[in-house]
């Protein structure tokens, strides 16, 4: 009966969090799917129409990896906030096991729908997707290492503290007291990391479908109908945004994957290990 509760007020805390991933996602989805990566025709030349997505005859396979993502995603996304909306399903066993598998879903959906979309080649697409596995690996690593060196970090922690405080160290006096101080930051840090990672997340996806400088409207020059002019005009710099922004955006993700897991989330060590990032 306790665990029970325990964990209908743990998804209760998280309600909030739930909403604003599923809406930022949809938004972002939603946007995606009717503009998608590369642009449409512009004529009715060379076996296509105009309208359609110049993306679907330049990268068939490409785009259809995208397309079923990126509504896999939404179609998440919608079902988080249909779940949302009323706080009996919400409060429900079931349903809260049900809201996590839809929120990974769409967090995943997402990011192979950014891996698919943003990248032309084969190789960027695994760079897009190794920066996760590195990423979650740092923060595994960071996590382990403040486990083990708990006490000593603590420590080092607490002088540095106190001396840029002006405050002369000296031991507690109540190690309660002093942990149930130390839970404020920790919301905090927590908030501000969903807030951050959820924003992130929604800029950077529409930053790498429809990068700055616009697409090219057809295929003269050497280039093809939807490539970044960026790329043409300045390759180094538009490397540069490239590799940035899918870093942030994988990193983000990653982040707002770990905050998830209440078992990772709930500890400052994990915490402090996420805000490196």
């Amino acid at each position: 009966m306790i665990t029970l509760k325990s964990e209908l007020k743990d998804l209760e805390k998280r309600r909030k969090f739930l909403v604003l991933i599923a809406v930022l996602a949809a938004s972002s989805t939603y946007q995606a799917g009717i503009n998608p990566p590369g642009g449409f025709w512009t004529d009715n030349q060379d076996s296509h129409r105009a309208g359609h997505p110049s993306f679907h005859n330049e990268f068939p396979q490409r785009y259809m990896v995208f397309f079923y993502l990126n509504s896999t995603a939404f179609m998440a996304s919608l079902a988080v906030i249909m779940l949302l909306v009323s706080r009996r399903l919400c409060r429900k066993r079931m349903n809260g096991y049900l809201l996590r598998g839809c929120a990974l879903l769409d967090l995943f959906s997402l990011m192979g729908a950014f891996a698919a979309g943003s990248c032309r080649k084969v190789s960027t697409s695994v760079y897009a997707i190794l920066v996760v596995a590195v990423v979650f690996a740092y923060v595994m690593i960071q996590v382990l290492v403040l486990t083990f060196a708990k006490d000593k970090v603590s420590h080092f922690f607490e002088w540095v503290f106190h001396a840029t405080s002006f405050k002369t160290p000296h031991p507690p006096k109540s190690y309660k007291r002093s942990n149930i101080v130390n839970r404020k930051p920790e919301r905090k840090w927590r908030k501000d990391l969903i807030l951050i990672g959820t924003l992130a997340v929604s800029l950077m996806y529409q930053a790498g479908l429809l990068p700055p400088g616009g697409l090219w409207p057809d295929d003269r020059d050497g280039h093809l109908t939807g490539d970044p002019v960026l790329r043409d005009t300045d390759p180094t710099r538009y490397k540069v945004f490239f590799y940035c922004n899918a870093t942030a955006f994988m990193a983000s993700l990653v982040i707002v994957i770990l905050l998830l897991n209440s078992t990772i989330s709930k500890y400052k060590r994990s915490l402090l290990a996420m805000k490196t990032c």
